[in-house]
């Protein structure tokens, strides 16, 4: 869903599929005001839930965060999609990752967030605090 009054582009490429079935093998760029819906690839007919794991080397901080996020793993080495929520389960960041040392903008209101990063291997989440 793009709620806001420019063009989104969402990294899905690989990930996911159209309702009809077909993978979406681009990412998808949802222009203002428009919504998307896609099946994601790990979600199963039989509805085994993903295989939840830890990544016991990723590091995310500094926690509690002011402006920026920075997060470090090495055990990711395939795609992979790292997403923040709102404790309301609202989608506020997402984007492919391959793995190493990214920096997130932490553009939000104080509070409490998710941050998720999922593969075809599991999902892992932990919560951070943005105090500006």
């Amino acid at each position: 869903m793009n709620p806001g009054s420019t063009a989104l582009t969402i990294p899905t490429a690989g990930l996911y599929r159209n309702l009809d079935g077909t993978m979406v093998t681009t990412n998808l760029i949802l222009q203002p005001f428009t919504s998307v819906v896609l099946k994601d690839l790990a979600a199963t007919v039989n509805a085994i839930k993903k295989k939840q794991t830890t990544y016991s080397d990723i590091y995310l901080y500094p926690n509690p965060a002011a402006d920026k996020i920075y997060v470090q793993e090495s055990a990711v080495t395939n795609h992979a999609v790292v997403q923040i929520f709102n404790l309301l389960g609202v989608e506020l960041y997402h984007a492919a990752y391959n793995g190493g040392a990214i920096t997130i903008p932490a553009q939000w209101t104080n509070g409490m967030y998710i941050f998720q990063i999922s593969n075809d291997q599991g999902v892992s989440e932990t919560r951070f605090i943005l105090n500006r």
